[in-house]
């Protein structure tokens, strides 16, 4: 942009104007009146659009969204002529506190009830359904004389992949999932049934039509009859690695009063679990606290998981929700901070033009060099 182009789109007040430099404090009328503005960017009709739409069954009818506060019906009561709305404890000591409930809407975390569309679908399933890619996944199915079981171990990927449509061809799977089982002979079909690794087509393209339908996301996903068909129904569609076992449980996975020598169940859905490298615990710890667990963890005996990576971290810079997400606070930070465009003056006195740049740092977030 040249200098030419910058006195054109700058105001031409400001610069035939003579202004102090540098301009006098915000007074406290000022002060308030930016926290205004930024509070209003993140109101919840400017950022959360799409989490109160209202359920919708074919694509004639009109997308509505629920104005006010929004109220989960089945806790709201009549008392005496009064509305009462019923309130964990949880989140009533939360609350009484003057803070936010961490699993709330208003916190953007809350997703009322799952539909039964969503309801149904198998762990695998799910992956299909899902529109970005940030996790991958190392499973193992073990199948004793009587009982079988399952778990996966999720790690995070350094950069999300987001789809445009969906299911993704099957060939893309095996980069995300790798499946272990351990049994004495291979499954037979009746052993994959029970495990939540089988994909039913009409499961999956029930779900995805009812996403395309309610979800904002969702909305211009192109839905793929040629990608679901590559996706066998009677066995896994990622490659299988056999490993022979007796399917008795690990001495070390066993509590001091546990007789049974398998894990899992006799008939029916196979017990599965999905563990992370980190949760929600540590999310409240302080750096030297998590240090002291985890040297408390090895001097008792606890063992860790290694894994191997790449000696050269790699860029989120292309991971499309955090970059729409940093978008997003940039936008809102020239227009409501430094209002360039207005005939007010911004947080460090008027805008004649800015210029910024934006790099990936050392920890692989996006970050802003701006220039006033």
């Amino acid at each position: 942009m040249d200098a030419e182009t910058v006195r054109k789109r700058a105001r031409p007040e400001i610069l035939h104007a003579t202004r102090p430099f540098p301009p006098k404090p915000c007074s406290p009328h000022d002060e308030a009146d930016f926290i205004r503005s930024w509070c209003d960017a993140f109101a919840h009709d400017a950022v959360w659009d799409g989490l109160t739409r209202l359920e919708r069954s074919s694509a004639d009818e009109t997308i509505r969204e629920i104005r006010g506060p929004v109220l989960y019906h089945p806790a709201v009561h009549v008392v005496d002529g009064e509305d009462v709305i019923d309130i964990c404890t949880t989140c009533y000591n939360v609350v009484k506190r003057g803070n936010i409930p961490a699993q709330s809407l208003a916190n953007g975390l809350w997703i009322g009830d799952v539909p039964l569309q969503l309801q149904k679908l198998t762990f695998l399933e799910c992956m299909l359904v899902a529109r970005v890619r940030h996790n991958y996944f190392v499973a193992k199915v073990d199948k004793g004389q009587r009982k079988l079981c399952a778990n996966a171990i999720m790690f995070a990927q350094p950069v999300g992949k987001l789809y445009s449509v969906l299911p993704p061809p099957r060939a893309e799977l095996d980069q995300c999932l790798a499946l272990l089982f351990v049994r004495s002979t291979k499954p037979t079909p009746a052993d994959w049934k029970r495990t939540p690794f089988l994909v039913r087509h009409l499961e999956v393209m029930d779900a995805l039509r009812w996403l395309k339908l309610n979800h904002s996301e969702y909305g211009n996903v192109d839905l793929s009859d040629t990608n679901m068909r590559q996706y066998c129904q009677d066995e896994p569609p990622v490659c299988v690695v056999y490993r022979p076992g007796d399917g008795k449980a690990p001495a070390e996975s066993l509590s001091v009063n546990d007789l049974e020598d398998e894990k899992g169940t006799d008939y029916g859905a196979c017990s599965f679990a999905v563990h992370g490298l980190t949760g929600s615990q540590f999310a409240s710890m302080s750096h030297q606290q998590k240090i002291a667990t985890a040297l408390r963890w090895f001097r008792t005996g606890g063992k860790a998981l290694a894994y191997g990576h790449d000696n050269s971290p790699e860029s989120i810079f292309h991971n499309p929700p955090c970059a729409r997400f940093f978008n997003f606070m940039v936008e809102t930070f020239i227009s409501r901070i430094l209002r360039p465009s207005s005939t007010e003056d911004g947080l460090f006195g008027p805008t004649e033009a800015y210029y910024g740049t934006v790099e990936s740092q050392g920890r692989l977030t996006l970050h802003l060099h701006l220039l006033l």
